[in-house]
């Protein structure tokens, strides 16, 4: 007869399992002599019941609901061949020069691994992290930037790459702040300005193309970390400004 249990101040697993409602698989063990009907059954002193909570579950975790649907504002075949021209006109201008490819984390990662591919030179490849929107939010707020993952790039010829190029405040700290890490040369590459949105001196020494502004995602780009597969670049309806 194997060991009975009660709910005494000592037995913590029969109160938890009773406290937790935890309901036991048929077959699993045999409950039904004992007082409140627990009777445990032990095999090579370990406990053999496999139970299942049915109480006190965290709750799922929604994705975010977007602002409206994602209409389609620049295509994957136009994104492609784009990039294809950027990557021929950075070959020309940085031929025999030292580069690395600097990209801005988390939006840039579609564009780097894609313009990396068509870039004809040997070079190096690092990473930056800067964000000024948090989560759902559709406005900038106060800079945060990382420098752990940027490589020695001092004396070299440093592209920073980004996914766009909305107020410049991002784009302006990041070249502030690498000019610590003494390069030869800093300039900067987008895939999407939104010139009109501007609120500093300094434009993008390359870009892809200028976009309307309307709060877009896709190819990197994302609503609350979401739709940053999307191959193509659209806009979330509901008018939100980015």
């Amino acid at each position: 007869m194997p060991p009975q249990y009660g709910i005494g101040p000592h037995d913590t697993t029969a109160r938890h399992l009773v406290q937790n409602r935890v309901r036991i698989e048929p077959g699993a063990a045999d409950w039904s002599n004992g007082r409140d009907g627990l009777t445990s059954v032990w095999k090579r002193n370990h406990f053999s019941a496999r139970y299942l909570m049915t109480a006190r579950k965290p709750p799922a975790t929604p994705f975010s609901e977007a602002p409206g649907p994602v209409r389609s504002l620049i295509s994957e075949a136009q994104i492609q061949e784009a990039v294809r021209q950027l990557g021929q006109q950075i070959s020309q201008e940085y031929a025999g020069k030292p580069l690395t490819i600097l990209g801005v984390l988390t939006g840039s990662i579609m564009l780097v691994t894609d313009l990396i591919r068509q870039i004809e030179l040997p070079l190096k490849v690092g990473l930056i992290q800067a964000s000024s929107y948090r989560g759902e939010a559709t406005r900038p707020g106060e800079l945060h930037i990382n420098t752990i993952l940027v490589p020695d790039v001092s004396d070299r010829h440093v592209l920073l790459v980004d996914d766009i190029f909305d107020t410049g405040r991002t784009m302006q700290g990041l070249l502030s702040r690498l000019q610590a890490f003494e390069p030869r040369s800093v300039k900067s590459a987008v895939l999407l300005w939104k010139k009109v949105r501007s609120t500093v001196d300094i434009e993008p020494d390359y870009h892809c193309f200028l976009i309307p502004d309307e709060f877009v995602v896709g190819y990197g780009l994302d609503f609350n970390d979401e739709f940053r597969h999307l191959p193509y670049i659209g806009v979330l309806g509901g008018g939100h400004e980015a």
